[in-house]
């Protein structure tokens, strides 16, 4: 019989809880953007991981407790990275730049959490919906911060309605994510974050 791979032994290996927790919900996040917010299950978590099912189920214990850590997962991910970027001590334009950008790199480096929350936008059930309402409303929140911002230093105008353009920002990623995952080339998506970046600030403050 021949010995068993490096791979397999790590996944066997018994692992302190929050590790084996934070590897089970790494694999499910995988999980979920293969097979749907609505097909994924414990067995397949599972056996991707090298444990038993009842193993996944100690964790996750009910399909409700494992959908809601995939979800919570994916908005920290998306949330910390906004507060981060918008957090930075640089003009307006330039963060905003900068959360593109990023974006963009994130939907190469993590599609997992792009398809899922791609997913989860779309999902327009009881069950999940509310979850993706709050965490668009603390995105919008993050990026009024920025807006107002550019307000004080003139490169939105004073007159803009700051919540609107940040929903239109915000919401934009949608689009983004869609269009690099579906292979649109790159100066096709850098046109259309242009154009909304052209709609958000004055154009004195693109030049």
């Amino acid at each position: 019989m021949s010995a068993p791979s490096l791979a397999t032994t790590e996944k066997r290996r018994r692992l302190p809880p929050e590790e084996r927790r934070a590897q089970l919900l790494e694999i499910a996040i995988d999980v979920f953007a293969d097979r749907g917010l609505g097909a994924a299950r414990h067995a397949e978590i599972a056996e991707r991981a090298g444990v038993a099912v009842s193993t996944a189920f100690v964790y996750f214990p009910t399909r409700e407790a494992l959908v809601d850590a995939v979800l919570d997962e994916v908005a920290t991910f998306f949330l910390e990275a906004a507060e981060r970027l918008h957090g930075q001590e640089k003009g307006c334009v330039e963060i905003l730049r900068d959360v593109d950008k990023a974006f963009l790199d994130f939907v190469q480096t993590h599609p997992s959490q792009a398809i899922v929350w791609l997913e989860w936008g779309a999902a327009v059930r009881e069950d999940v919906w509310p979850r993706y309402r709050a965490f668009t409303e603390a995105v919008v929140v993050i990026t009024r911060r920025t807006l107002e911002r550019g307000q004080r230093e003139g490169c939105v105008p004073a007159d803009a309605d700051v919540e609107s353009l940040a929903r239109l920002f915000a919401s934009s990623s949608q689009s983004i994510a869609r269009l690099q995952l579906g292979g649109v080339d790159a100066r096709t998506v850098q046109r259309f974050q242009d154009t909304v970046l052209r709609a958000i600030v004055s154009e004195e403050a693109l030049a």
